[in-house]
């Protein structure tokens, strides 16, 4: 599945900042300043969460079992960010 989370921010470097806090919930992997990949930690169900920081906030490609940890990044967008638009793609 594909998305795109919008979302008003001032900075990238909070979007940086706010993907990599989450790399203590799930394996991360920063393949460059705006692509991260998430996936599952050892013994957890398998997942792959990509996610690029674009001009509207965050679009994610997801695939396995990622209902956990998609829960756990909506909840820190909103949190950080306030209201949060979701388009599939």
């Amino acid at each position: 599945m594909q998305q795109i989370f919008k979302f008003a921010y001032d900075d990238r470097r909070q979007l940086q900042a706010l993907l990599e806090s989450l790399g203590s919930n799930a394996r991360l992997d920063r393949r460059a300043d705006e692509f991260f990949v998430y996936t599952a930690q050892a013994g957890e169900p398998e997942f792959s969460f990509d996610v690029e920081i674009v001009p509207q906030g965050f679009c994610s490609l997801r695939s396995g079992n990622y209902f956990a940890f998609l829960g756990l990044f909506v909840e820190a967008v909103t949190g950080a960010f306030g209201p949060v638009t979701i388009e599939d793609t």
